[in-house]
């Protein structure tokens, strides 16, 4: 998903950094900064009734998180950007419990760039880019991975996320003419697939995540660290 991403932090090697790393270039200073209520988030906005928008929007996803075993466990500060890298939407600081997230009002000039997810809605884009990094914070949070990175796994549960909590019809729209039907293994779950092709990344990680007899059981398991979808490196 173009729309999103995470950033090792600055130590990590390079050869460690996950697909689809978005750089923040620009921010509007922070005339409103909001803890939003019942979630561990914190919203950095322009102004006020943005930043209440989104904490309702923050902690809609993590209810929806948590509804599939992902819950939201450390503080997450959002600050929402006037524009990020290659106008891609958002960025995951891992380790910093950062997300940097281009302001809803900017969506539409930056949609050319969300890749798979461009046919979506502004507010529906939006959400879906806020979805994902929440994802990326949620299982960082969870302490499963057992190496330096997981981007496979990371991935994997950032889009499933974040097709799971699409309109059905949307979602339909999103993956377009595909065998929804078709299995997919375990083996078109990897980094590299992430790197070179991630909208078809995307739609795998989805219907390997519906396909589950029980998916958010699946997803429990990873976050419990009984499944890593990743190899260790050299």
């Amino acid at each position: 998903m173009n729309a999103s991403g995470r950033r090792r932090p600055r130590a990590e090697p390079a050869t460690l950094r996950p697909a689809l790393v978005f750089l923040a270039l620009t921010a509007p200073a922070a005339a409103a900064e909001l803890a939003c209520d019942g979630v561990p988030v914190t919203v950095r906005a322009g102004d006020a009734a943005t930043a209440r928008q989104v904490c309702d929007m923050a902690r809609a996803a993590a209810d929806d998180l948590a509804s599939c075993n992902l819950p939201l466990t450390e503080p997450v500060t959002i600050a929402l950007r006037d524009a990020v890298h290659a106008g891609c939407l958002g960025l995951f600081h891992c380790g910093e419990g950062l997300i940097d997230l281009i302001a809803p009002d900017r969506v539409a000039e930056n949609r050319s760039h969300a890749g798979l997810f461009a046919p979506l809605p502004d507010d529906v884009l939006f959400r879906a880019a806020l979805t994902h990094e929440l994802t990326h914070a949620a299982y960082e949070a969870s302490g499963a991975c057992p190496f330096a990175a997981c981007p496979a796994t990371d991935e994997y549960l950032a889009y499933a996320m974040t097709f799971r909590t699409l309109p059905e019809a949307l979602r339909r729209t999103v993956l377009g003419e595909i065998d929804a039907t078709a299995p997919v293994g375990r083996d078109a779950i990897s980094p590299l697939v992430a790197l070179f092709a991630p909208d078809a990344f995307a739609r795998s990680a989805w219907l390997h995540f519906s396909q589950r007899p029980d998916p958010c059981g699946y997803v429990g398991q990873i976050t419990a660290g009984a499944i890593v979808l990743d190899r260790e490196r050299p």
